[in-house]
């Protein structure tokens, strides 16, 4: 196939990033630091407009961790019939396992997610969940779901939690999360506010820079545990009331849907003293503070703290007050007589209600406990035609009276996938405070064009591991080799033969703990390949003088065995270089393999990964003064490589002057390349001869008469000694990722490494190596 018509099939129909063009679209929904309740609504409520556009089959759920609040995946499975859900990593175990590197927790996360969508092909969208683990920083956290919102091409939804009462304060830490979001090239669609007031922050926040798209004001139901709360977080025994702890017990005060509020904790002294206290709050002006009471009437303020006060410390009449329904008592073990009084209460028609449960203290087990909860059970049951699972719930726990207070306080609400109640309030609440148009925006904008390095790296990762083409390492004796092949076996990106003697290969890998059991180990001083290739060797080579014994000695040379491989078809590429030089990599493949139709020389290109895009230069690597013909086949293979991994290419020429009218012999050679590029390939948009500026500012070169549609992505230098200077000057000065050097124009890929290549780097050019099979 001619080079010009094989480029065609690339130019214009695929961009960066088109590698992911059948991928579902996706959302990360980012949690806050606290996880509050509310974030489910916002999670299912996504969920539910997703489904509303896609359709039950084809709308997935992912959870970035799988460690920390309340089980969204198991919920969100409950919730929606048909919505295909997993959890990502395993927890706290991956992270300290992953040393808290966030690069190297981001991959784990989402190749994760990568497994999640091969395995559950068909869908249009997913909604993720962002990583939140407890025990981690918010920047850890913030930095963790920027770069897997990046890594992914995902739009992002952002919470913020209202935990400040200041609507000026909520709003600039907002703002200043969208401002980091963004520097970091997130593509932030929407911010939900969570836990705020209403106070007039809705319609501040409206004004801010950012897509607000709603508030959703803080729920009692929501923000108050409940006694299965109690129960798991202070590892309580029930001895009575199971079913009033998920909620449906009679109670006089409002409760929540799995229990009562036990933040009304109150010890029997402050229920003694409640008419007191509340004629001594209101003789006060209706405002005390903590220490006033504390110090009147001698109260343990532990047990005070647990009073919902205001940010100074005071406490009104009304949290006083609010004690007179369904009351917490917290008591003794040994002061069963309150036990039996709240016994006693529940069994009166009139009193009924009055207290919501009892902890019991300092509760190692016992029968007296045993023999109170059994008659009140049987009083019950003859009163009302009930039994102890109606009880007011009685927990025991191991510690003391004053620490079970304090552990109290500590007691935060939680959902289960047995909350319906409070689920379906999240859901509400959603619906009614959030504007499904900016969500709906979310859903159906376009994925980012930012193509950051570890996405492109991920590009053509995922590329070669769906080609699984066999790619043949000579140097199989060295560990850094092994090392690369272990991990593009384990990651599944090609087969994988190595060449050397296998004793010897195989005490290397084991010296250094490699695996690398699912690689093809050739010895070619024992293959029974050998004849066929001495064959070949010396009908290719024939013209040259090559004979049999020349073919047998040359093929004792590894990269000559590999590259003869290559070329008989029983590996589609080759990498080497690790251990040897540039020339005795390439000097193989140029005497069998040769170049390409229209082409008389390899050249090079480096894949200049920026923080929001790649580009491509060339030849930075192999010839050092190229002639005008030359050049112009640098510049149309430079083109076809970039096309091979989804950049639809935009070449530039590169000189000291733009435009023709410089008459220096380096500005004439170079518009001599432009003319022949262009014969070469007529489609191929070519600018030249022009400054680097020019060529990526579209302004600048509108300025210097170019006529640029668009800045270049493929960037030619016109001699080795700019384009090396070139790539090391971006790489050091911005800290580019240098891709490369990948060869061009062969026939079949034969690719060079670096004798200072680390194991990364040769995964790179593996896996770029199996990209350009054709």
């Amino acid at each position: 196939m001619k080079l010009n018509r094989l480029i065609g099939r690339f130019t214009g129909r695929r961009r960066l990033g088109a590698l992911q063009r059948n991928d579902p679209d996706s959302v990360i929904v980012l949690p806050t630091p606290r996880r509050v309740p509310d974030e489910l609504g916002v999670l299912a409520g996504t969920v539910s407009l997703a489904l509303n556009r896609h359709g039950a089959k084809s709308v997935g759920f992912f959870r970035a961790a799988d460690g920390g609040g309340f089980d969204s995946v198991g919920i969100i499975k409950d919730k929606y019939e048909g919505v295909r859900s997993r959890s990502g990593i395993a927890g706290q175990s991956i992270v300290d396992g992953l040393s808290g590197s966030t690069d190297h927790l981001v991959e784990s996360i989402a190749d994760s997610y990568e497994r999640f969508r091969k395995d559950n092909q068909g869908m249009d969208f997913v909604v993720l969940e962002g990583f939140w683990l407890p025990g981690h920083s918010d920047g850890f956290m913030h930095e963790v779901n920027s770069k897997l919102a990046t890594r992914l091409g995902c739009n992002v939804i952002a919470n913020v939690d209202c935990q400040e009462d200041s609507k000026v304060s909520v709003a600039s830490y907002a703002e200043e999360l969208v401002r980091e979001l963004r520097r970091r090239l997130v593509h932030v669609t929407g911010v939900i506010l969570v836990g705020g007031s209403g106070r007039g922050l809705r319609k501040f926040m409206e004004s801010r820079p950012f897509p607000f798209a709603g508030l959703i004001p803080k729920d009692k139901l929501l923000s108050s545990p409940t006694f299965s709360d109690l129960r798991d977080q202070l590892d309580a025994d029930v001895l009575c009331g199971t079913k009033s702890l998920e909620g449906t017990v009679n109670s006089k005060k409002v409760s929540i849907a799995t229990g009562y509020d036990v933040r009304d904790v109150m010890v029997e002294r402050l229920e003694l003293h409640k008419t007191s206290l509340i004629r001594f709050i209101h003789d006060n002006g209706g405002l005390v503070s903590i220490e006033e009471l504390e110090a009147r009437f001698e109260l343990d303020k532990d047990v005070l703290t647990a009073l919902d006060v205001d940010k100074d410390g005071m406490i009104r009449e009304e949290d006083i007050v609010d004690y007179s329904n369904a009351t917490l008592i917290v008591t003794s073990f040994d002061r069963t007589d309150i036990l039996l009084s709240v016994f006693l209460s529940e069994l009166s028609v009139q009193d009924s209600g009055k207290y919501s449960g009892v902890i019991v203290s300092s509760y190692l087990g016992g029968s007296g406990l045993k023999e109170i909860v059994d008659n009140a059970a049987e009083a019950y049951k003859l009163r009302l035609g009930s039994d102890h699972r109606s009880l007011p719930p009685v927990m025991g726990v191991k510690t003391a009276l004053h620490a079970t207070v304090k552990n109290l306080r500590r007691v935060t609400p939680q959902l289960s996938k047995q909350s319906e109640r409070k689920i379906d309030r999240t859901i509400e609440n959603f619906r009614k405070f959030v504007d499904p148009d900016v969500i709906l925006q979310s859903i159906s904008q376009p994925k980012s064009q930012v193509v950051t390095p570890s996405m492109f790296q991920h590009q053509f990762l995922q590329r070669a591991a769906k080609k699984q083409r066999r790619i043949v390492l000579p140097e199989g004796t060295e560990p850094r080799i092994l090392l690369a092949a272990q991990e593009l076996l384990r990651k599944h990106v090609a087969d994988i033969v190595l060449l050397g003697n296998e004793q010897e290969i195989r005490s290397v890998a084991g010296a250094n703990a490699i695996e690398i059991n699912g690689a093809e180990i050739i010895d070619p001083n024992s293959s029974s390949r050998t004849q066929k290739y001495v064959e070949e060797f010396v009908k290719l080579r024939r013209k040259k003088g090559a004979t049999v014994d020349m073919a047998k000695d040359a093929l004792q040379d590894m990269n000559y065995f590999g590259t003869m491989m290559v070329q008989c078809g029983d590996a589609d590429g080759m990498v080497s270089g690790s251990i040897n030089t540039t020339a005795a990599t390439v000097r193989p493949a140029l005497q069998l393999i040769k170049t390409k139709e229209n082409i008389s020389i390899v050249s090079s290109v480096f894949f200049m990964c920026l923080p929001d895009k790649v580009l491509v230069y060339g030849d930075c690597a192999i010839n050092p003064k190229p002639t005008s013909s030359e050049l112009s086949q640098i510049a149309v293979t430079s083109a076809h490589t970039a096309a091979q991994f989804g950049i639809t290419p935009t070449v530039a020429m590169l000189s000291f002057s733009s435009g023709d009218r410089a008459t220096s012999p380096e500005v004439r050679l170079v518009s001599e390349a432009v003319k022949l590029a262009r014969k070469l390939d007529p489609e191929l948009k070519i600018y030249g001869p022009i400054q680097y500026d020019a060529a990526v500012n579209e302004n600048i070169a509108k300025g210097k008469g170019m006529g640029m549609e668009g800045p270049a992505n493929v960037l030619i230098f016109p001699d080795l000694n700019t384009g090396n200077i070139g790539y090391k000057a971006v790489q050091q000065s911005t800290g580019a990722l240098a891709v490369g050097p990948v060869l061009q124009g062969l026939r079949k890929p034969i690719n060079d490494l670096s004798r200072g290549a680390r194991v990364a780097d040769i995964v790179n050019t593996v896996a770029i190596t199996a990209c350009m099979v054709e």
